[in-house]
């Protein structure tokens, strides 16, 4: 592996963000869905799904001319 360090901070953040997902909002509850997942089918769906999103994210941060060149070379690195 390459970058073991950056690989495992990307493992983190995957593992973690659909953590986060879970809030109240008034009547409106946003469940996780890693945790809402019954079999490891669907935590593996709702994973995939949570590292889509972060992709889409970074593609939408490359893809603004507002965002610092230095910034979107490190998300490509």
């Amino acid at each position: 592996m390459r970058y073991p360090l950056r690989a495992l901070a990307l493992a983190c953040a995957l593992t973690l963000t659909p953590a986060c997902a879970s809030l109240q909002l008034g009547s409106t509850r946003i469940e996780n869905p890693i945790a809402a997942a019954q079999t490891i089918d669907q935590r593996a769906y709702a994973l995939l799904h949570a590292y889509a999103a972060v992709v889409e994210e970074a593609t939408d941060i490359v893809a603004d001319t507002a965002t610092p060149l230095a910034f979107k070379r490190a998300l490509g690195r």
